[in-house]
């Protein structure tokens, strides 16, 4: 028995001492003054002071006016890596404070808020400054909404702030093409001459059956002396609320065999396929809840979508080569219900010769 208990405790010192993990030399980024010139950039350097490989899972942000890119590929023990995180500042005069949230598989901290802050000094207050997107005689703040991640079940809203740039005539606003789980409102349909007025979308995600990234889009019809019509659109990254899941000691585990795909030369017009097995090491079932594949030449299909515990799923990656000229690069996102890693990136590569 004592041999036993030595016996593991070795294997939990050894646990211990090969563990990743991570610090930065700052969490906050202040911009200071900047111009309302578009993008502005600020980086974030992160060491991995851990004994094992430090792998940054994903990066979100509060909100879609700020946009992060981190390292896709293992920072070694030692090593040091920038998270670069840009900051548009079109249409958004004065203080900002955002935040940035690192999903890494450090022990200790897997996740680590990021702030960013700053003042942006506003252009002249012109239609055109203020309101930079046009459907007609209407001019709108932004014809995009970036929502950042959204928990299923829950309601966001966000606003569009329009204005009738007609000198002396009338517009009517309406929608079409709106998705079911989207509600589209405006505070006065008919907008007199150089009047405003706000657009309001509620995003209802507890009416959507989906995970990850996401885009929607519907119409915005103006009519005055002509009828013109204008898209927006709307990007969300769905993600499970885990928060309510009634017996939190029993959760799917998923360990991959590999989280890069390389399938190094490859002749141009052949097809080919690799594989990675997938494994529930868990104490419920695993399942796959989306495979997220950007590309049109790459086709990634499980063997199953429904994982026992302790049993395997292939996750089978078929490459067609014929109009593909230099190397490529893609990621592959795969999202399951396991409450602690629910995205795993697999990068996929090749080297297309003739």
């Amino acid at each position: 028995m004592k041999k036993l208990w030595s016996s593991a405790l070795m294997l939990l010192f050894c646990s211990c001492l090969m563990a990743q993990e991570i610090s930065f030399k700052s969490d906050v980024y202040n911009y200071g003054n900047v111009r309302e010139e578009g993008k502005v950039y600020g980086d974030f350097m992160l060491t991995n002071t851990g004994d094992a490989p430090l792998i940054i899972r994903r990066v979100t942000a509060s909100c879609g006016c700020t946009t992060p890119e981190y390292p896709k590929v293992p920072i070694a023990p030692g090593d040091s890596a920038i998270i670069k995180v840009a900051y548009n500042t079109e249409g958004r005069p004065g203080n900002f404070n955002k935040t940035i949230t690192v999903y890494s598989n450090a022990i200790a901290q897997p996740t680590y808020t990021l702030t960013i802050r700053g003042t942006v000094e506003g252009r002249n207050n012109t239609a055109a400054s203020l309101y930079p997107k046009e459907i007609g005689p209407l001019r709108l703040r932004s014809n995009q909404l970036f929502l950042g991640e959204v928990t299923l079940g829950s309601l966001r809203t966000e606003t569009i702030p329009v204005f009738n740039q007609n000198e002396d005539l009338p517009v009517k606003i309406s929608f079409q093409s709106v998705p079911k789980h989207i509600r589209v409102s405006v505070s006065n349909s008919v907008l007199e001459a150089d009047e405003t007025a706000i657009i309001t979308v509620n995003y209802v995600a507890s009416d959507i059956k989906d995970y990850g990234r996401r885009e929607d889009f519907f119409y915005v019809t103006v009519e005055g002396s002509q009828k013109f019509s204008g898209k927006i659109r709307i990007n969300a990254y769905l993600k499970e609320d885990f928060s309510k899941k009634k017996n939190a000691s029993k959760k799917a585990v998923a360990n991959y065999t590999a989280s890069l795909v390389d399938f190094g030369e490859l002749k141009k017009g052949n097809q080919t396929e690799l594989s990675v097995k997938l494994t529930n090491t868990g104490t419920e079932t695993l399942y796959i809840r989306k495979i997220d594949c950007p590309a049109a030449q790459l086709q990634v299909k499980a063997s199953k979508d429904a994982v026992p515990v302790g049993k395997s799923a292939d996750l089978t990656f078929r490459l067609d080569a014929t109009k593909l000229r230099s190397s490529v690069k893609y990621y592959v996102d795969v999202i399951t219900n396991d409450p602690v890693h629910p995205l795993h990136r697999i990068t996929v590569s090749a080297t297309i010769v003739e």
